[in-house]
């Protein structure tokens, strides 16, 4: 999936980090996290203004700065949120988390077996 987004929208929406693979190793992974100062976070905070469930995205992106395994699910199930799925924003704030997400847990299985 990455392999087919160009290099300039990848660089505007994610950036590498680096992870001790346990406490007890020194051995370290990659994965991507969202790029705090990209062109994604702008579009995030403006989608804000018109969002609950992006606002509420968001602000744990900022507090984090990583993608949060179980936060869209939490959001998904708080009926008091904003959470329209036929909403543009919605639906790119939802595909940019999940295929970040299957990738970092791709990357943990490799580590595992």
């Amino acid at each position: 999936m990455f392999s087919s987004v160009s290099k300039s929208t990848f660089d505007e929406i994610w950036e590498t980090k680096t992870q001790k693979r346990s406490r007890n190793s020194d051995d370290t992974y990659q994965y991507y996290a969202p790029k705090i100062n990209g062109k994604y976070k702008e579009f995030l905070s403006l989608t804000t203004k018109h969002n609950s469930m992006v606002s509420k995205y968001y602000n744990n992106i900022l507090r984090t700065e990583d993608f949060s395994h179980s936060s869209m699910l939490n959001y998904i199930a708080d009926n008091t949120l904003d959470f329209d799925l036929n909403n543009t924003n919605v639906q790119i704030v939802m595909a940019i988390h999940y295929i970040s997400i299957c990738n970092e847990n791709n990357i943990t299985n490799q580590l595992i077996n």
